[in-house]
């Protein structure tokens, strides 16, 4: 922590590193993208995008916890030290309530974070993390896809 109470090492770029580092194209391609059940045919490889992470950031550093445009995810918590792989490990283990079948969250899930993450035709990602503690005492992650994903009524992707 700074002098200004901040975590300067919480940013786009660790983020960024985060993402790199857990969640590479070939990663993300492996352990969440081609790893769907069932199968997918049309599975878009994915990559960080500068534009989408500096957006990312302009909302995390806002501390408002709610969505400004579809294609989306975001998440809080009170520890920074681990915050992106929290909530990637949290949108990714949201696949236990999705129905591929059906298209729909078990009763009282949420799987629409793990959606836009498994969304065939999304291809670039940013991420970011509040630069600071919000006034709720939490950090706010936020993860932006493009093209934006989880039309209603569509399936993420097309099974092979």
């Amino acid at each position: 922590m700074d002098s200004n109470g901040l975590f300067p090492f919480i940013t786009t770029v660790s983020a960024k590193l985060h993402y790199v580092e857990l969640y590479s194209p070939l990663t993300m391609d492996t352990q969440d993208r081609s790893s769907v059940t069932p199968s997918a045919s049309n599975m878009k490889p994915i990559e960080w995008d500068e534009g989408l992470a500096t957006a990312a950031q302009q909302l995390a550093d806002s501390c408002k916890f709610e969505h400004n445009r579809a294609g989306q995810n975001l998440y809080e918590g009170s520890d920074p030290a681990d915050l992106v792989k929290q909530a990637i490990d949290a949108w990714h283990n949201e696949h236990k309530d999705y129905n591929y079948d059906s298209n729909t969250c078990g009763p009282n899930a949420i799987c629409g974070h793990y959606t836009q993450v498994v969304w065939a035709d999304s291809s670039k990602v940013g991420m970011a993390v509040s630069s600071r503690k919000c006034e709720s005492g939490m950090y706010i992650v936020v993860a932006n896809y493009d093209p934006v994903g989880n039309y209603a009524g569509e399936k993420p992707y097309k099974q092979q």
